[in-house]
C-alpha cells in the first residue's frame, strides 16, 4: 500500500510541477524512485563487544529523490526511505523510515551515460535493543540470550555511493547506484544495490 502510494505521489507531483517547470529554480532538477536490496554487515571490531550478539537482518528499501544540479557539474540529492526488516532476534518486521542528503559531482562518459561519485549523511529509524547472555560457569547447555527491546531511534549513518545513470531520452532516466552506509556507534553498515527510474523536470 506505502508503495503504491508512492508512486501516485510521485507521478502526480512530477506533472504539476512538469507544467511550471519553467522556473529556475527547476531545471536541472530531477524526480526518482528507487528500489533498494540491502546486505547488513559487522565491522570485524565488533567481534569482542556485547555488539557481536546483534543480529544482521535482511532489508530491502523503497526510494523517493529528489536531485538538484548546482555549480556547473555538482549536484545535491535528498531521499527518503522506507525498508523492510525481518528482525531475526526480536522475531518482527519492522517498517523503518531514512534519511539522507548527498553531494557529489557528474562525470560524463559521453552525451547519455555518466557515473555521479558521492558522499552523504542520514538517519535510519530502527529498532534499538540490548542483549543480555547468562550461563552457568563450565555449563555452556545452561547459556540462555535475552533480548530486550527499548522502542526505535535515530541512528546517524554516513554513506559513500555511485551511481551509473543512462539517459533514455531528453526526460527520462534509468540506472544502477551502489551505496555503502556505515553507523560508528554499533560499528555496523549496510551495502545498497538499487536500480533506478527517474525523471527530469
Amino acid at each position: 500500500m506505502r508503495l503504491k502510494l508512492v508512486f501516485v505521489l510521485v507521478i502526480g507531483l512530477s506533472s504539476s510541477l512538469s507544467v511550471s517547470g519553467q522556473t529556475s529554480f527547476l531545471k536541472g532538477t530531477e524526480l526518482g524512485l528507487t528500489y533498494s536490496s540491502i546486505k547488513a554487515w559487522r565491522s570485524p571490531i565488533n567481534t569482542i563487544t556485547i555488539n557481536s550478539q546483534r543480529s544482521v537482518n535482511p532489508v530491502k528499501a523503497y526510494s523517493v529523490e529528489f536531485v538538484k544540479s548546482v555549480l556547473k557539474n555538482g549536484f545535491v540529492k535528498i531521499q527518503y526511505s522506507f525498508d523492510v526488516e525481518d528482525h531475526s532476534d526480536l522475531l518482527r518486521r519492522f517498517i523503518n523510515s531514512t534519511y539522507f542528503v548527498s553531494v557529489g559531482y557528474k562525470l560524463m562518459l559521453d552525451e547519455i551515460n555518466e557515473f555521479r561519485p558521492r558522499i552523504g549523511w542520514g538517519i535510519i529509524n530502527r529498532a534499538n535493543y540490548g542483549t543480555a547472555i547468562t550461563q552457568i560457569q563450565g555449563r555452556p547447555d545452561t547459556r540462555s540470550v535475552i533480548h530486550y527491546y527499548y522502542g526505535k531511534e535515530p541512528f546517524t549513518n554516513w554513506s559513500l555511493g555511485m551511481d551509473y545513470r543512462h539517459n533514455m531520452t531528453d526526460s527520462i532516466i534509468i540506472g544502477i547506484g551502489i551505496d555503502v552506509t556505515y553507523n560508528f556507534k554499533f560499528r555496523d553498515g549496510r551495502t545498497y544495490i538499487s536500480p533506478f527510474i527517474g525523471y527530469r523536470l
